[in-house]
């Protein structure tokens, strides 16, 4: 018959005591709460609320072939009109995604993204003030 002491059977009670202790821990560390995107505290958060699906964003046609030049110009403008147009106090991005369907950059899509914490009148009118001079600097520059 095997007989354990009580030195021997205090060290599996405490190696028992940490093995729970730790499997416990891993397995609540795996569960994480869910964050709301923002805060409803007043009428326009609540508006924020029915508008987070709607994205502003624009096509634009560059060229048939893959003409190097006009892609870089097109690039440049982008980078102009964010720096013009979006302010320094809310997170505002873009994101230039190809629609073409033989050559990728003969089209192109314009994304404008903004972050959580700004309004959505202000996200707006900033985007649109964004898309529009992409426009025009684009046409002005095709007329070229």
């Amino acid at each position: 018959m095997f007989y354990l002491d009580t030195k021997s059977i205090f060290k599996l009670k405490t190696a028992k005591f940490y093995f729970v202790l730790f499997y416990c821990f891993f397995l609540f560390s795996c569960f994480s709460q869910r964050k709301d995107s923002f805060i409803i505290s007043n009428k326009e958060n609540i508006k924020r609320e029915n508008y987070d699906n709607e994205t502003f964003e624009k096509e634009f046609e560059l060229s048939k072939n893959g003409d190097y030049y006009i892609e870089q110009e097109f690039s440049k403008i982008v980078d102009d009109s964010a720096s013009e147009s979006f302010d320094k106090n809310g997170f505002y991005s873009y994101i230039i995604h190809p629609q073409g369907a033989v050559y990728p950059f003969s089209r192109v899509k314009v994304k404008c993204i903004y972050g959580k914490n700004i309004s959505y009148n202000i996200a707006k009118e900033n985007c649109l003030k964004f898309l529009n001079r992409i426009q025009g600097k684009y046409v002005n520059f095709m007329k070229k």
